[in-house]
């Protein structure tokens, strides 16, 4: 049990923020934070059997390899290490000119057998750590799928697989000092191999390896391997290098965090991460002028999604400053065209074990190429596949206008009204307890006398089958909020940014109009004729959400409607479509697709009535990524249903 209390010390360290003005020093720490952090500088900091002091400066501590910090893992209590790692090569392995790959001579001297060299870890160390993550937030790792919402602070330029099924990823880094990285900053050069995109953010498992500038991180301006990894989509794990449990070394030579000095536009180190064949853990190995080295290795157990396999691969770098801040060098300071940092000898491992290259440029991205610009993917016969990537800098978080900067300033303010009660749900979320009649809907011109319809006047429960399962809607753990209030989720910034840049991609959701298609008429509240949003919840008691108000329409309260149902997806242009419904074909063979149950429709006269079975269209644009089935009343507890959905990987 009191393992157990440690971790969750640990986790605090890691991912709360009470130490007020960081920059005033210990001096303002409170007594007891400075017990606090002594118990987790003993918690990371094993007993050392010899200490070493490198020749840039850095403490390693020497500790038995039965004790590193990676065994206060709650999963890893029984954990037995794998000293040697199962990977099948082929002969497409061939060596680079030798001279060209870096020599790792940080530690001056080799610690005893049966130990590993770990970074000490000092106060000042976790002061900064805490610092940085609160002023990261859940972006401490800003390399993301392309298409998805940006962060404010990141910018970056990278090559990204295609969507798949992959077992490992190499390459050679190109290893570059970088001047003009400030204090709030970070510049790194990395391999990301992440799964879990689609789904609870908490199923959103990243590991990334390869070197960064970090003052934040380091409290300096050096070149510094490292390594990431969050095993819950950023909500409480941010890990980098020994900082926290997780991660199990094995070699005797090489510290995570360790200066990488001997850098230049010829000097590379060779960074592989892989599955292992055997136990299935992801096991990272890199090349040196010495050989190769095994590192060590994330267990499989301590991850959800990437458990299996990563459905994405990018190699490239990312550069990160608060919004309002000129971005700092990526790479080595140069664009493509004047020399900029390389990635070269890039392969990955697909599903079946076989090294892959990646074909074509079509993923090489870089977001703001007036700062950061990528080449296109090339081959030759000494670098393989690379291409050249980096830049110098100098954007400012978005390119937003001081006009749209006070526009969302204000519509922040309108969306976040004032308070009765906060709290926090288990995915992270921040939740308002709003006066229900302060909303921010009764804002509407239209809806300035607005009375509010508590309940719906319409409502039927004949159609539902009681024996059906219904998902529990709960996710406030045990807050609710105050009788006469509604729970909104808080409006970030970040939010209205993200919303502003998905509303300026146009339309994309399409509406059919078959000419042969005779739709039913739409549905009011019998009284009001507002429209209503109603989920069932326990007991199949109908639980109200909301509705809106007629007033706000004018054909959806006088015209027949069309109804639809289903999937619908979006991807940004050349960017392959995502899934839908669950991933999964309906004519899949050995899996169950995505289904809608029960369809019912209401007529103009409120009466529930049931598909015909043959006025309605079933529709797919893009069979070759989507499908769906036939409508059928399978009777029992579904009724009138059709299953939908597929992989994606369309282009638009």
């Amino acid at each position: 049990m009191a393992s157990r209390v440690v971790v969750s010390g640990l986790l605090f360290l890691l991912c709360c923020c009470g130490l007020g003005d960081e920059a005033k020093g210990r001096g303002n720490l409170y007594l007891e934070e400075h017990v606090e952090m002594e118990n987790q500088l003993k918690f990371i900091n094993k007993p050392a059997i010899k200490t070493i002091q490198n020749k840039n400066g850095d403490v390693i501590d020497c500790i038995n390899i039965n004790q590193q910090l990676a065994f206060d893992h709650p999963l890893l209590k029984n954990h037995s290490i794998q000293q040697n790692f199962s990977f099948h090569k082929d002969g497409n392995n061939e060596r680079l000119m030798s001279d060209a790959l870096y020599s790792m001579s940080d530690l001056g001297e080799r610690c005893p057998p049966g130990t590993i060299p770990i970074k000490r870890t000092k106060k000042d160390e976790i002061i900064r750590l805490k610092s940085f993550l609160k002023s990261v937030g859940k972006s401490s790792n800003l390399l993301r799928p392309l298409g998805s919402t940006p962060s404010p602070r990141a910018h970056w330029a990278i090559l990204q697989s295609n969507e798949g099924k992959y077992l490992g990823a190499s390459a050679w880094l190109n290893i570059c000092g970088l001047q003009g990285v400030k204090s709030d900053q970070f510049s790194q050069t990395v391999i990301t191999v992440l799964n879990g995109i689609i789904g609870p953010s908490q199923n959103y498992n990243v590991i990334q390896v390869g070197w960064m500038v970090n003052p934040m991180l380091y409290g300096d301006l050096q070149t510094r391997l490292t390594v990431f990894w969050t095993t819950d989509g950023y909500q409480t794990v941010h890990c980098y290098n020994q900082l926290c449990p997780g991660f199990v070394q094995v070699s005797s030579n090489i510290a995570l965090g360790s200066v990488l000095g001997d850098q230049g536009d010829d000097r590379f180190l060779s960074f592989f991460i892989y599955k292992d064949g055997v136990t299935g853990d992801w096991c990272f190995t890199m090349e040196t002028l010495t050989g190769v080295e095994n590192i060590g290795y994330w267990p499989k157990s301590i991850f959800r999604s990437l458990g299996d396999h990563a459905s994405l691969i990018q190699w490239g770098g990312v550069a990160s400053s608060p919004a309002n801040e000129k971005s700092p060098p990526m790479g080595n300071g140069k664009f493509p065209s004047n020399g900029g940092a390389r990635v070269i000898k890039i392969r990955m491992i697909d599903e079946n074990g076989h090294i892959q290259e990646p074909k074509g440029d079509a993923l090489l991205y870089a977001d703001k190429p007036e700062c950061y610009v990528t080449s296109k993917l090339s081959k030759d016969r000494a670098a393989g596949q690379f291409f050249s990537f980096g830049g110098p800098g100098g954007c400012v978080g978005w390119d937003i206008s001081i006009k749209e900067k006070m526009e969302i300033e204000n519509h922040d303010k309108l969306m976040n009204k004032p308070t009765t009660k906060t709290f926090k749900t288990k995915d992270g979320d921040v939740i308002d307890c709003v006066d229900v009649n302060e909303q921010p809907t009764l804002d509407h011109p239209l809806l300035k006398n607005h009375s509010i319809q508590l309940r719906p006047s319409f409502y039927s429960t004949d159609h539902i089958d009681k024996s059906l399962p219904i998902i529990n809607m709960s996710r406030f753990k045990n807050e609710e909020c105050p009788a006469g209030t509604i729970p909104i989720k808080r409006t970030t910034r970040e939010d209205l940014i993200g919303f502003k840049n998905i509303r300026e991609t146009g339309e994309f959701l399409k509406i059919f109009h078959p000419s042969d298609f005779s739709p039913p008429k739409g549905v009011h509240d019998q009284n009001t004729g507002n429209w209503w949003l109603e989920l069932e919840g326990e007991g199949h008691q109908p639980e109200p959400i909301g509705y809106w108000p007629k007033d706000i329409f004018t054909s959806l309260n006088v015209n027949p409607i069309t109804v639809q149902w289903g999937g619908n997806v979006y991807s940004p242009p050349n960017i392959k479509s995502p899934a839908m419904g669950n991933g999964h074909f309906p004519d899949e063979k050995g899996v169950t697709a995505a289904s809608v149950n029960n369809i019912y429709l209401v007529d103009d006269k409120h009466q529930l009535k049931e598909p015909s079975g043959d006025k309605e269209k079933l529709i797919v644009d893009r069979k070759d990524c989507y499908g769906v089935s036939k409508l059928e009343n399978v009777g029992q507890h579904l009724n009138w249903m059709f299953r939908y959905g597929g992989p994606g990987g369309c282009l638009n």
